[in-house]
């Protein structure tokens, strides 16, 4: 399994306390995504400015000569980068593994399912009874058959287990994880066709169909939408958003405001920052949509992070 990154206690990513593991690889562009370091398989070296001393420990480690400091600039060569990590290794102020910090890191750990489990059970023993665990992305499905023995796993163990997903892929990546996903977290963000972005989100046709399938199979699913600004905050998202769950007796969603702090990660990745528009979801403006959705007979609630 690709995974970039471990919240060992989460409040937001399904019912309780939970353990959420983030796959990395995302076939999906969303110019909001506070997570680009989740889109390649490859492994993506991050750097983060503000933080580096300039020590040049990086330059000497670094078999492919991507460091170089030029006039008190640290310049990166990603195309040069294989993520070996040496750098990271090399640095004294930075730490790897699971536990990333400092100014470099390598988003991309490749563990057996075996090991991802034996990592995560001491912690998922202590939200036996108020969580679980959840997996989400990235987008997981592009690793099902890895994330199906993962959460076979937490299964034989009693753990609840939830997975976030675009439901934007193939019918048989949904079927392969019927049996071990208590709750199916998925994301709908139908865009305005004037929009920027329309064709880097989902499918919907696509994901109506998988859908009706999870519910053809009495399983539990929870709707949940980003309430981006000038993207998914407009009367045609939400008469969408309302017909699809309507239509599949859908009765739950959750609101997510936009998260303002994830642009870091862009510069940190080397990927440009897509969008200028406003990140931040006006509370006036949430409450309006929520009330949208009541109105029509959704149990909306807005969750923060």
């Amino acid at each position: 399994m690709n995974l970039f990154d471990i919240a060992w206690n989460s409040c937001v990513d399904g019912p309780g306390t939970r353990v959420v593991v983030f796959l990395k690889g995302c076939h999906l562009r969303c110019p909001w995504c506070h997570s680009p370091q989740s889109w390649s398989e490859e492994k993506t070296l991050l750097f983060f400015d503000s933080m580096c001393r300039r020590c040049g420990q990086c330059i000497a480690a670094c078999p492919e000569h991507v460091h170089e400091i030029r006039e008190g600039r640290h310049i990166l060569h990603r195309s040069g980068c294989r993520g070996c990590g040496k750098c990271v290794q090399a640095c004294p102020y930075s730490e790897g593994g699971f536990r990333k910090s400092g100014p470099l890191s390598i988003a991309g750990d490749v563990v057996t399912p075996d090991e991802l489990f034996t990592l995560v059970h001491p912690q998922l023993k202590l939200h036996r009874f108020d969580g679980g665990v959840t997996v989400s992305g990235g987008e997981p499905l592009l690793q099902h058959q890895e994330v199906l023995t993962f959460l076979e796993l937490c299964r034989h163990h009693d753990f609840h287990c939830a997975l976030e997903t675009s439901a934007s892929l193939k019918t048989e990546f949904i079927e392969a994880l019927t049996d071990v996903v208590d709750l199916w977290l998925i994301g709908l963000r139908p865009l305005n066709d004037s929009v920027e972005g329309l064709a880097l989100t989902s499918d919907l046709s696509l994901v109506e169909m998988n859908i009706s399938y999870l519910k053809a199979h009495g399983k539990k699913v929870l709707i949940r939408i980003p309430i981006i600004p000038g993207y998914t905050d407009s009367l045609f998202s939400m008469d969408k958003i309302s017909s699809i769950m309507l239509r599949h007796n859908l009765e739950q969603l959750q609101l997510l405001p936009a998260n303002p702090y994830g642009s870091h990660y862009y510069e940190a990745s080397g990927v440009a920052f897509s969008t200028e528009r406003k990140m931040i979801s006006d509370r006036e403006n949430l409450n309006k949509i929520k009330g949208f959705f009541i109105s029509k007979g959704i149990a909306a609630e807005i969750r923060q992070g």
